[in-house]
Order: structure tokens, then sequence, then C-alpha cells
């Protein structure tokens, strides 16, 4: 169903935010992945600090309502920031 990584990730986020915590089997199914796509996925989001992960799943560090974390909105749409950029040094 998700295709990248950054919109996996994202529907993670989401998911865990709206139920309290996820599911690794669970998220596999859901998004037409391998579990180990999805422990990937939590390893990131891990490392941003969005999750915390737990033996076969995890939960949100954050609710819903809070803003995301540098890190992660530092890592979101990487290629388009790049273009932009890009197009900025050349002005």
């Amino acid at each position: 169903m998700t295709s990248t990584a950054e919109e996996r990730q994202r529907e993670i986020v989401r998911a865990a935010r709206t139920a309290g915590a996820v599911d690794v089997n669970t998220l596999a199914a859901r998004l037409g992945v391998a579990k180990e796509t999805v422990r990937r996925d939590l390893r990131a989001l891990e490392d941003h600090g969005l999750v915390r992960r737990t033996h076969g799943g995890a939960y949100p560090v954050e609710s819903a309502g809070f803003e995301t974390t540098l890190a992660f909105r530092a890592t979101s749409h990487v290629p388009e920031k790049r273009r932009i950029a890009a197009a900025a040094a050349e002005l």
C-alpha cells in the first residue's frame, strides 16, 4: 500500500498516535511490507525520537497535538529540499 520509507514512517507515527501503540505484525499487513521493513522503520523513528520501540511494536513518544521533532523534519522530503536549495543557490 504505502511505498516509500517516508510515507510508511509517517503512517506508522499516525497509527501509533491514534491507537496509543502499534504492533509489527499488524503494521506489516496494513502497509503491505515485510515485518523486517516495519522493524527498520521503527528503528529509524525511534532514532528520531518519535516512537519508543517495545517487544513486537512501539508506542508514540509525543502526542498528536505536538509538532514533530526537528530531526524528523530535517530528514523529511530531502530530495525536494535539495532541489529547492539548488535552485536558490543559482539565484
